[in-house]
């Protein structure tokens, strides 16, 4: 069933031994992962406070309940962008890397020039705030 659940409305591909047996040695973790996550607080808040670049990621053969939080995180994060993959899944990372990566890469550098950008406040000298404000 967490198989099904995870694979969405993908192909349901036999899952191959030795992943199943990798699964099968970190299934304890699963409880605790689940658990941890239901039990944050504010995680509406906490999104809606970020202030740096943020890219999303959704396959359109997810389970809905993962698109609709990547579509939830959207409209929370100021200036959020999001990629839709229709044809990816749950781990659209691996099965379509060649889209991921170079946007993750992109998204990565047009943060890192931002950062050299300084905010208005942070550019402009004392002295010519308050002759300004004067």
């Amino acid at each position: 069933m967490f198989i099904e659940f995870w694979n969405g409305s993908g192909p349901q591909d036999p899952l191959p031994a030795s992943a199943r047996l990798r699964m099968i040695e970190r299934a304890h973790k699963l409880a605790f992962d689940f658990t941890a996550a239901f039990a944050e607080e504010n995680v509406a808040t906490a999104a809606a406070s970020l202030r740096v670049p943020t890219l999303l990621f959704s396959g359109g053969l997810s389970p809905y309940l993962t698109q609709r939080i990547v579509q939830r995180l959207c409209a929370i994060i100021d200036g959020a962008e999001v990629r839709h993959l229709p044809d990816g899944g749950h781990m659209l990372p691996l099965t379509h890397a060649s889209s991921v990566n170079p946007a993750i890469a992109g998204h990565i550098a047009r943060a890192d020039e931002l950062a050299g950008v300084p905010l208005a406040a942070e550019a402009a000298p004392a002295e010519a705030v308050s002759m300004v404000v004067e």
